[in-house]
């Protein structure tokens, strides 16, 4: 075809400009060049019949307005939220691939409320967005997977490996974590609860986004080593600093603790951090310090115990 039937087989006025070596002139048949001043992204063409045709465009036209920091023109955005459902007839294969242009732009703390706003989050991330809506924990839910895109943002800026697998166990973990505690109350071991939540978990997942076992392993280990970080003597705690996966728990651990602001997890994050770095003559202080405290503090339950029964007896007896 023409160079002007290219133009208009793109998606977007903005990435729709030739240039033209030879007069160094650049060359625009669908305005954008106005739309690029204004920071607007447009699509060209009726944009319900666009994303009709493909409707992954509605992902795109998000993430180029987020990397961009442009603004949806309105009759290319408005009518997102409509249209949303359009991604169900999209493969999950095809959706875990677009997933990763979202959150590896650069910008996935910036797509991420977009998608939100757009209501597509429901198309990629379901119990993500059942959680952020519907769950007493909104803030802590919202402060947590915001640091950590925040976090991503940060390392593609810096040029530092990302990896996918962590991102999933943030967006994931409430559901997890729900669906372990509820294990666990029926008498489910710790460990082996967060990994029947994880076979649940992906099982369900895989009908939107398809996530490879390359990244659910990672994944499922993550939550699982949560429960490894209350044991703090010296042997056990060496052995876990050997595992493959203990550096992403650790960070997971940290994440948790401070977007919380639990005084507990953040001390809890607070001594492995001093653990890692700490020579073994340190390190065999701090769990003595730790073993120490750990038995003040049950020989304290006790007590309180103690004092409640025997409370009790004396009122029941006059």
């Amino acid at each position: 075809g023409t160079v002007e039937q290219d133009v208009w087989r793109r998606d977007f006025t903005v990435n729709a400009l030739l240039y033209n070596v030879q007069t160094q002139e650049v060359i625009d048949y669908v305005g954008g060049v106005d739309d690029l001043a204004h920071r607007t992204l447009r699509m060209i063409g009726d944009p319900e019949a666009r994303y009709r045709e493909d409707p992954v465009r509605m992902l795109r036209a998000i993430r180029f307005a987020a990397k961009l920091d442009f603004t949806l023109e309105p009759a290319t955005g408005d009518i997102i939220p409509h249209h949303a459902d359009l991604l169900s007839r999209v493969s999950p294969a095809r959706l875990f691939d677009e997933t990763l242009k979202l959150l590896h732009g650069g910008k996935a703390a910036n797509t991420f409320q977009h998608l939100r706003e757009y209501g597509l989050l429901n198309y990629l991330f379901p119990s993500t967005e059942a959680a952020l809506n519907h769950e007493k924990n909104q803030a802590f839910i919202a402060a947590f997977i915001t640091q950590a895109l925040h976090n991503t943002d940060s390392r593609v800026r810096d040029n530092r490996p990302v990896n996918p697998a962590f991102l999933f166990a943030v967006m994931l973990w409430f559901d997890a974590e729900k669906r372990a505690r509820v294990l666990r109350e029926d008498g489910c071991p710790n460990l082996q609860s967060y990994h029947v939540a994880a076979t649940e978990i992906f099982k369900e997942q895989a009908k939107f986004t398809a996530i490879p076992k390359r990244n659910t392993v990672t994944t499922r280990d993550i939550w699982a080593l949560q429960a490894r970080f209350d044991f703090r003597d010296c042997r056990r705690a060496k052995t876990f600093m050997t595992h493959p996966r203990f550096r992403a728990a650790y960070d997971f651990l940290c994440l948790r603790a401070h977007a919380s602001g639990s005084t507990d997890e953040i001390a809890l994050c607070d001594w492995w951090t001093s653990f890692q770095s700490a020579n073994e003559q340190q390190q065999e202080k701090m769990c003595q310090a730790e073993k120490a405290g750990k038995y003040k503090r049950k020989r304290k339950r006790k007590q309180i115990s103690s004092s409640d029964q025997q409370n009790s007896t004396s009122q029941s007896s006059k």
